[in-house]
């Protein structure tokens, strides 16, 4: 799961909620076998194009592929477009 703050946010803008959120799910999860790994995108000067923005946090989400991983976007305000962008990006 990867956090993506909103505008002029930072990795702490989502405060407790990734930590909740990870033990609400892993409490039913890791009976299935799955385990969840929280993310927060860092934080980042957001003075370009929406296409620069994209570029640049697809190429940072590369680390997490993996065959075995499914990824998850959790984008907060005008992040959540990036997050939908990236989707869209990689579906082209």
């Amino acid at each position: 799961m990867v956090y993506i703050h909103g505008f002029m946010g930072n990795g702490t803008s989502f405060q407790s909620f990734p930590v909740h959120l990870h033990h609400l799910l892993s409490v039913t999860s890791d009976d299935l076998g799955w385990y969840i790994h929280p993310k927060a995108y860092p934080k980042f000067k957001t003075r370009y194009n929406i296409s620069v923005a994209t570029e640049v946090f697809s190429k940072w989400l590369v680390q997490f592929k993996n065959p075995g991983t499914d990824v998850i976007l959790l984008g907060h305000s005008i992040r959540g477009i990036l997050g939908a962008e990236v989707v869209l990006l990689r579906h082209e």
